[in-house]
């Protein structure tokens, strides 16, 4: 899901298992998320059912991301 500054829902995104994790932007532009998911929880029948669970999925973000800072000593 995306959310405004505010909090509204502005966009959800459909994925092809039910437990993502954690979330990045990256790619030269940082206009490309990606996003790693999970198997824990998921019994035999569900494994089948989702068998892209466990793994790093990648997609087109529709805004850019920020780069994270770098650290100067």
């Amino acid at each position: 899901m995306r959310f405004s500054p505010e909090g509204r829902l502005e966009a959800s995104f459909e994925l092809p298992c039910p437990h993502p994790t954690m979330v990045a932007f990256g790619g030269p532009d940082l206009r490309t998320l990606y996003i790693t998911t999970a198997t824990q929880h998921l019994n035999d029948e569900e494994r089948k059912r989702w068998p892209d669970a466990g793994s790093l999925l990648r997609m087109p973000a529709p805004v850019a991301g920020l780069a994270e800072p770098v650290a100067t000593s």
